[in-house]
């Protein structure tokens, strides 16, 4: 989540550096591009800052089905069931 509030900063920062730019040499474009974006990127500045705080107030549990496991697949599965194991074994027989 740091990423993500560097890298707003860092939009905000050229949204800055765009509007000034645009506005010294008089490109309409590009000034009203990062004069609309600019908003944008402080809000959501502002959103993942809260969240931030909010997260490092009240640390969220981890679900059980979230945790960094490996995924079984569907034939390792059916591998470990004795039901499919008992078809399994009279087929082939």
């Amino acid at each position: 989540m740091k990423d993500m509030l560097h890298l707003r900063i860092v939009a905000v920062a050229s949204n800055v550096a765009f509007l000034a730019y645009g506005v010294a040499l008089g490109l309409i474009p590009v000034w009203l591009l990062h004069l609309v974006l600019l908003p944008v990127n402080v809000i959501r500045l502002w959103q993942v800052g809260s969240r931030i705080t909010v997260e490092t107030v009240e640390p969220r549990d981890i679900a059980p089905a979230f945790r960094l496991t490996r995924p079984r697949s569907r034939s390792a599965i059916m591998r470990r069931n004795p039901q499919v194991q008992a078809l399994t074994s009279t087929i082939h027989d």
